[in-house]
């Protein structure tokens, strides 16, 4: 056989495989995240923020609630370079929100609730005066 016709034959063979497993696996399946920033957001999504001290003076001085933050964090983007995740049993992640007020938001996700650690203008002084 010549070249040509055995690489028609394999991408022929590609084609019909590929959709094939499009079908079997792929549709009407929601396919999960798998870069770490999808894994955080959808990690938010899916847990109850712990309402302390300071989520509920946070909401009282922005007016927002659970929804509107999840909302916004799912919008923002994680820096984590800013952000402290190793050797915690729950890790801190800062968030870098564009468009609104507060600038910056400070979490804790834990395994089983979210825990709002602080919110910041762009020249770093708190939004709220939440102790």
């Amino acid at each position: 056989m010549k070249f040509l016709k055995r690489l028609r034959l394999y991408l022929i063979g590609v084609f019909i495989g590929s959709v094939v497993m499009y079908f079997t696996l792929w549709k009407d399946r929601e396919i999960p995240a798998w870069l770490p920033s999808g894994v955080i957001h959808n990690k938010i999504d899916s847990l109850p923020f712990s309402h302390t001290g300071k989520w509920i003076c946070f909401n009282e001085c922005t007016g927002w609630e659970e929804d509107k933050l999840k909302a916004i964090l799912r919008e923002s983007e994680i820096d984590f370079s800013s952000s402290k995740t190793n050797g915690l049993a729950c890790p801190q992640y800062v968030f870098k929100v564009t468009g609104t007020a507060p600038q910056q938001v400070m979490i804790e996700l834990c395994k089983d609730s979210v825990r709002l650690l602080g919110a910041d203008n762009p020249n770093g002084k708190p939004r709220c005066d939440c102790p």
